[in-house]
């Protein structure tokens, strides 16, 4: 557009010089529109003034009548102007007009946000990554391996196949067919005990976490949280205004000897694959957590975290199978089995709680999409997903021995490995003096992804250390990108 500003301020003069781009994906009547808002919000059509006929308007700009009738008739709508005397149209009152002022006004505002809005941003926020570049994040799968031409093929037969229960609001807890999926796939591969009925399909295991945290907990309700924990999931309580106590966790195991005392009411662990250590909570220790859930009436939130993934032994089930007598609820995703952006997950629920978590869903909006749960549903039945499981995990398991050796090689001076045989990332302890947090954002500024352990911590004091992804990546790539490293490394410690 040109700069209209510039020039006498007389509408007509103005409205002359108004230019449409022709060319541009967005119609004419809408850029218009677009003109028109901007010259009375600063004041260059002034109050109350006339704006010309639809017809001659459109004669100045050289376009149809019916673009300018549509662009008036939106403006009147929004209240920019007003059509009064017949077909004449004006410039409607607007105080405070000049957009420079609205900006300041709302940058100049004491305090736009709520105490929980406030409190929903202070919570620490993960980094995911560079545009283009897997890197060694950690818990980022290999997608060039899935099968995206079989799942396109669902898709579009879905798409094709149609049903309101496919497009609708049918089911807002979930397809029934994927439930039943689920239920088979977590009972064969995870050792769940449930109904088809017991499970709520969610968009992702983030807005279960978040759904969860508003439905069983009050303000000032005690979670007990693993430290060092899973960031997003003790920021979901916390926004919810629950008050976290902090649940040790070590090389070790679980510390459950003294469980905090004050209105406990729900208790979030990772046992299968512990975030971020990577241990697994022995049978003591689970018959110990469902005895402490039991008398304190808390929840126990589970959160499989990498429990597909185990690379030695057999597999460990889930908590949820051997204390399923207890209050325990269990949440779990696609997300790195499959893709990240499918934004399906789960939650495993007793009985008695699934009456009205259809309502609540609905109120929160944390329910996936209906064609993509009916395609999953196809995926899972069809035996793509089991086969699509197996491969990868014997991919990620050569990878993984590929990595542990180049890791120890590039970095060995300044890291040791922690001792784990479970998950799709490693954990590497700094030896002393240097510092993970330093390290990670200089091989950011080099296109490296890492994540620093100590940010993990919330209460305990924190230990320094490197959360590597290995699986998105080829070995060549995983070598270029550990060599990176290394120079980082080099170049901080021979500052110190």
């Amino acid at each position: 557009m040109k700069n209209l500003r510039s020039t006498s301020r007389r509408p007509e003069l103005l409205l002359d010089l108004i230019a449409l781009d022709r060319k541009s994906h967005e119609p004419l009547h809408r850029q218009l529109y677009l003109r028109l808002v901007e010259l009375i919000m600063d004041g260059s059509l002034p109050f109350d003034g006339r704006l010309p006929s639809s017809r001659a308007l459109a004669q100045k700009i050289n376009v149809s009548r019916n673009t300018v009738v549509s662009a008036y008739q939106q403006l009147e709508v929004e209240g920019y102007v007003q059509a009064r005397r017949g077909s004449q149209t004006f410039v409607a009152a607007a105080p405070n007009r000049s957009t420079t002022h609205r900006i300041e006004e709302l940058t100049g505002a004491k305090d736009p946000l709520s105490k929980r809005g406030r409190q929903i941003i202070s919570q620490p926020m993960n980094f995911f990554g560079l545009a283009h570049r897997r890197s060694l994040q950690p818990g980022i799968p290999d997608v060039t391996h899935f099968p995206f031409v079989t799942l396109r093929r669902i898709i579009a037969h879905r798409l094709q196949a149609g049903g309101d229960y496919v497009f609708g609001y049918q089911h807002i807890a979930g397809y029934p067919p994927l439930k039943s999926a689920i239920a088979r796939y977590l009972a064969a591969a995870r050792g769940v005990r449930c109904e088809p009925d017991q499970v709520v399909i969610t968009n992702g295991a983030q807005p279960a976490f978040d759904l969860l945290a508003r439905i069983l907990t009050d303000p000032g309700d005690c979670v007990w949280m693993e430290d060092p924990g899973y960031p997003a999931a003790q920021s979901a309580f916390v926004a919810a205004g629950a008050t976290i106590m902090p649940l040790p966790v070590s090389t070790e195991g679980w510390e459950l000897s003294t469980p905090p005392e004050d209105r406990l009411r729900a208790i979030y662990v990772t046992p299968s694959c512990q975030s971020p250590l990577g241990v697994t909570m022995r049978l003591e220790q689970r018959l110990r957590l469902a005895e402490i859930a039991r008398a304190s009436e808390a929840w126990i939130i589970e959160d499989d975290f990498d429990g597909e993934y185990r690379f030695s032994g057999n597999s460990v089930p889930a908590l949820q199978g051997v204390a399923a007598d207890s209050r325990t609820v269990y949440v779990g995703t696609f997300s790195k089995t499959m893709f990240p952006s499918l934004r399906i997950g789960y939650v495993i629920l007793p009985l008695n709680m699934v009456a009205n978590i259809s309502q609540a869903m609905f109120l929160t909006g944390q329910y996936a999409s209906g064609i993509l749960q009916a395609a999953l549903a196809d995926f899972i039945e069809e035996g793509h997903f089991t086969t699509h499981l197996g491969r990868m995990r014997r991919l990620y398991n050569k990878r993984r021995e590929d990595f542990m050796v180049s890791c120890q090689s590039e970095l060995g001076e300044w890291l040791d490995p922690a001792p784990t045989d479970s998950g799709i990332q490693s954990l590497w302890y700094c030896r002393p003096g240097v510092d993970d947090v330093a390290i990670t954002l200089r091989a950011r500024e080099n296109g490296v992804v890492v994540t620093p352990l100590s940010l993990h911590y919330r209460q305990s004091p924190p230990r320094h250390g490197l959360i590597l992804g290995y699986t998105a990546l080829e070995q060549p790539a995983l070598q270029a990108e550990l060599k990176t490293l290394r120079r980082i490394f080099i170049d901080l410690t021979t500052q110190n």
